[in-house]
């Protein structure tokens, strides 16, 4: 269970690290269930520096966003389709203060 969330986490670091963010605006959030396990998901929208909408759908893992919120999405200059939200990730940014 935790392999495959490492390789999932390792896969956005690129993003984390090189990729643009933008803020994007939270259009849903809802409650899903897969078997046993519960979890937040929400669809968000952001514009791309080169002016493309591009939506998504995320796990939520903060549990803390809402309908109508502002996000950080990171996200690939070359390709906005590869693009990650700060909360569907287990990564936090810290304050260097």
């Amino acid at each position: 269970m935790v392999v495959p969330a490492i390789f999932r986490e390792k896969r956005n670091w690129t993003l984390f690290r090189d990729g643009d963010v933008a803020l994007a605006r939270v259009l849903t959030q809802r409650r899903v269930q897969q078997g046993r396990t519960t979890f937040s998901k929400i669809d968000f929208e952001f514009r791309a520096n080169s002016g493309q909408l591009v939506r998504n759908s995320q796990k939520d893992r903060s549990e803390t966003v809402f309908e109508e919120m502002t996000i950080p999405v990171f996200y690939d200059s070359l390709n906005p389709s590869k693009n990650t939200a700060l909360c569907a990730s287990y990564l936090r940014i810290s304050d260097p203060s």
